[in-house]
């Protein structure tokens, strides 16, 4: 989440900081705001400055004491109390978030920036109506691309595509991993010229396959590099190219349009689609024959295991991951199971790990180890994408503040293989059970 901008401020020093944080410079940013507070300790627009860098920085738990120190020491000034709901968001305490906006909105209300963190954080509660509120009152002072964001995942959320597309463009080249690219051609605004366009991707692996699943004629495709031979393989009639942090690109640029993936999808529709990845056929002989070879018990199906996901920060990273031993039904089962983590870490007793499969710089190698497998049990993670890519049955424990791609309710909008165990509607127990009841079909 976006920090707050501060109000113009006198001072040189104050003004450079503003300065290095625009630029980007976040070094330059905290090296004046330490000068200020080694000068003055309890310089209060320092510490607010030095605030918005930290979680610049990708620090908001150094942050938040620093936002809390502010509250305390000046309680009738409405920045303090905007940085700490500011802060808490940033950490995904959006009750702690929504409290210290309100008390900032008791102070002063004639601007934007508390509505566009109110509506943030009440996206995050599934507050929907009351985020689309605050987002539409942010919008009264200024058209910004955070309320514009919430207004998205708002529509989104509730499965209104076109109207939740229209909003989360404006995201585009504003926020991190959703870096606008030129290619110096025009943006697709709609033309009917599909077979004369370059789509780039802007963000992770997941996203990419949900949106290629669904873009059709796109003559130059721009991908993750993890996904280059994946896609080549699986779209004939598309170039594919996985140089996404390429800049600038390698290749001839022929098409007439540009347009990134999420920008593409104001005109394209959202469904269930079953298989549409073709994974190299030999990788997945040489991954069956080791997992014939390492069966725990002989003749029984494999299942893919991922208990993790996200980023710090990404959507709902807060909730989003269980402890392995929340899964004990499914693992006292008599099945074979391999985990699916992405990440270096010890699995539990009876889980194969073969990190040249998940952890590895080429995406096929792990399609072609899920492309042997009889389901997939995860949280909201890439792997659930790919498997519905495959068309692998996926039993998905959705988490509490979920992402679109999940929504609030009902079955996966991408996938025909998925299915979601909401969190919101039973508790972890709950949804493990279900779904080693299901996993007990496979024996």
């Amino acid at each position: 989440m976006e920090v707050p901008e501060n109000r113009p401020r006198s001072g040189l020093k104050y003004q450079q900081i503003e300065e290095a944080c625009r630029n980007g410079d976040l070094s330059k940013a905290g090296a004046l705001a330490e000068e200020i507070l080694t000068e003055n300790p309890e310089d209060l627009h320092a510490m607010y400055l030095l605030c918005r860098i930290l979680v610049d920085s990708g620090k908001p738990g150094i942050a938040q004491p620093i936002a809390l120190h502010l509250t305390n020491k000046a309680p009738h000034k409405a920045q303090g109390w905007l940085i700490l709901g500011a802060v808490e968001a940033t950490l995904q305490r959006p009750e702690e978030s929504i409290a210290a906006i309100k008390r900032c909105l008791e102070i002063e209300q004639g601007w934007a920036e508390p509505y566009r963190c109110l509506s943030s954080s009440l996206v995050l509660l599934n507050r929907l109506d009351e985020a689309k509120e605050a987002a539409l009152k942010a919008m009264e002072f200024e058209d910004h691309h955070i309320p514009r964001a919430a207004l998205a995942f708002v529509e989104m959320h509730k499965r209104n595509w076109k109207e939740g597309w229209e909003h989360y463009r404006h995201q585009l080249g504003r926020v991190k991993y959703r870096d606008y690219l030129d290619f110096g051609i025009p943006e697709w605004n709609g033309e009917n010229e599909r077979g004369s366009l370059l789509i780039y991707a802007e963000q992770g692996l997941g996203d990419q396959l949900c949106y290629v699943s669904a873009i059709d004629q796109c003559k130059q495709l721009v991908c993750h590099p993890k996904l280059e031979s994946l896609l080549r393989r699986s779209l004939p009639n598309m170039e594919v190219y996985g140089e996404q942090f390429k800049t600038p690109v390698t290749f001839e640029i022929t098409s007439k349009y540009q347009s990134s993936m999420a920008s593409a999808m104001r005109w394209q529709e959202v469904k269930r689609r079953g298989r549409w990845l073709e994974p190299h056929p030999e990788k997945k002989l040489q991954w069956k024959a080791l997992m014939d070879s390492k069966e725990r018990f002989k003749g029984a199906p494999w299942v893919g295991l991922g208990w993790t996901g996200g980023s710090i920060g990404s959507s709902g990273w807060k909730n989003r991951n269980l402890k392995v031993t929340d899964l004990k039904p499914i693992l006292d089962l008599p099945l074979n199971f391999v985990s699916l983590e992405y990440r270096p870490h010890t699995p539990p007793p009876g889980v194969h790990m073969w990190p040249w499969a998940t952890q590895t710089p080429d995406y096929e190698d792990t399609a072609a180890l899920v492309d042997n497998l009889s389901s997939v049990v995860c949280v909201p993670t890439t792997v659930y994408h790919l498997a519905g890519s495959l068309g692998i049955p996926a039993h998905v424990i959705v988490h509490t503040s979920p992402h679109f791609h999940e929504g609030v309710e009902g079955d996966s909008p991408w996938w025909s293989s998925v299915s979601f165990y909401r969190r919101t509607e039973m508790s972890t127990e709950e949804c493990v059970l279900k779904i080693a009841d299901k996993l007990k079909e496979l024996l």
